[in-house]
């Protein structure tokens, strides 16, 4: 997924294959080396590095790896790498040395436009214009100016969105950067395609080449949308010897503009006594009937069997990331956009450092990435789940029994889930350590059932 190369000597206008093989091999690649790479290269296909100070350089790495760039990036890998082979050879440079119609063209539609002459007859000059080099965004987004109703605004737009910018410095960058994302978004919103707005917007803000000057009026944007959008079924699991932890999350949620929620009654395990369907459903457990995890477990595995569409499950302790609403759905929005369907999404979970002591808490935009294991102590305070999802895990509960805490059940199933978490956790719980003095209704309670 990452490389490394450095040019011999950094001029403008010279990098090597050792930039190009990284992109066609769709690398993120951190780069030394051509000082204007950018007039050529998207910036977000690569990261460049200061080589005069290793220990900055090795910091870009470290951080970049650990928060998921590659993933962040490969869209915009893919489309340098498309390109550098449909651009960059030989013909392609040819024909742009050769032909300049489409400038003419798009004189006389700007001539037309600037006369007054019916509008059927200045958008089929601005098509004519485009359709002489589709590569090239002006035309289209000129018309798009030029249209009076909105949804004829979007269908144009969006056949420009995803067009790369030209090659060299023309001065028209920025309007494949980020102006034709920022306008189809603005009317998506007035044409009360909220999630497609969301989508764009959110997509905006994660573009390096967003003018910093912009930032604030995209964000402000973007939180009219959030209040627009539907949100999955959000499950609140909580005791009923815990109303102090539900009025914390209230608290929170209050906070955070999360007020659809519903509270699940958590199955307590003290109220509870053996008997054989527990004694089967658990058969050949690790953790000797303790009555806390068996309670723990029933919680889950009852609102999985009820589940009839995409929830977000949430125990009473979790600890929700500042801007969590918006975070959620640029969560949603990763998941809509995935090669298929997804099964569960964890938004945090325990990692064995926290064995030792709390692990540090960033705040970074989320992004999604393959779930991995390997350094998933446990947790299950904060993830989506999806009706299949559900479906599956209560499949192999009810086929194999329940050997593990609920949490640890989800890790030795994941052969048949479609498992996602963010690369960074934007929700947290205090992990029961053996000090002791975590608030935990689990992991101090060794007593078995009766």
């Amino acid at each position: 997924k990452y490389t490394f190369a450095a040019e011999s000597h950094a001029e403008k206008n010279y990098f090597t294959e050792k930039l190009v093989d990284a992109i066609l091999s769709e690398c993120l690649c951190f780069y030394w080396g051509c000082p204007n790479l950018s007039d050529y290269i998207d910036p977000r296909a690569y990261i460049r590095l200061d080589l005069d100070d290793f220990d900055a350089a090795a910091h870009t790495i470290t951080t970049a790896i650990a928060q998921g760039e590659w993933e962040r990036r490969i869209d915009f890998i893919r489309r340098e790498k498309r390109k550098i082979l449909e651009e960059y050879q030989v013909f392609p440079t040819l024909q742009r040395i050769v032909t300049d119609a489409r400038s003419s063209l798009l004189r006389k539609a700007q001539r037309l436009h600037a006369e007054g002459q019916p509008l059927a007859e200045v958008s089929e000059a601005y098509e004519k214009a485009f359709r002489e080099d589709p590569t090239r965004a002006e035309p289209l987004w000129e018309l798009a100016q030029f249209l009076p109703d909105r949804e004829a605004k979007c269908r144009v737009l969006e056949r420009i969105k995803d067009l790369l910018p030209p090659h060299g410095g023309d001065g028209a960058r920025e309007l494949y950067d980020w102006r034709i994302l920022d306008e189809l978004a603005m009317n998506m919103y007035y044409t009360g395609r909220y999630a497609a707005s969301f989508d764009a917007y959110d997509e905006l803000l994660q573009r390096p080449s967003l003018p910093s000057r912009e930032r604030p009026r995209i964000e402000a944007n973007l939180r009219f949308t959030l209040a627009k959008l539907p949100l999955p079924d959000i499950v609140v699991v909580n005791l009923e010897r815990r109303p102090d932890r539900l009025s914390r999350f209230q608290q929170q949620a209050a906070r955070e503009g999360l007020t659809a929620y519903r509270r699940f009654a958590a199955v307590d395990g003290r109220q509870l006594c053996i008997t054989d369907a527990i004694r089967h459903l658990f058969r050949g457990n690790d953790f000797g009937y303790r009555r806390s995890i068996i309670g723990c477990a029933l919680s889950h595995l009852e609102i999985w069997r009820s589940l009839a569409q995409p929830a977000l499950i949430l125990e009473d302790d979790v600890e929700l990331a500042d801007a969590f609403l918006f975070k959620l759905h640029s969560v949603l929005r990763q998941a809509r956009q995935l090669d298929g369907p997804w099964d569960i999404i964890f938004l945090g979970w325990h990692p064995w450092a926290a064995l030792q002591a709390e692990v540090p808490r960033h705040t970074a935009h989320p992004t999604l990435i393959r779930m991995t294991w390997r350094d998933f102590m446990g947790g299950s305070f904060a993830y989506l789940l999806s009706p299949s999802g559900a479906a599956k895990l209560g499949q192999r509960a009810h086929e194999r029994g329940v050997q593990n805490g609920i949490d640890w059940f989800v890790m030795h199933h994941a052969d048949c889930l479609r498992a996602y978490r963010t690369a960074l956790p934007i929700a947290w719980s205090a992990s029961a350590r053996k000090d002791g003095v975590t608030d935990s209704d689990i992991q101090y309670d060794w007593a078995p059932l009766n």
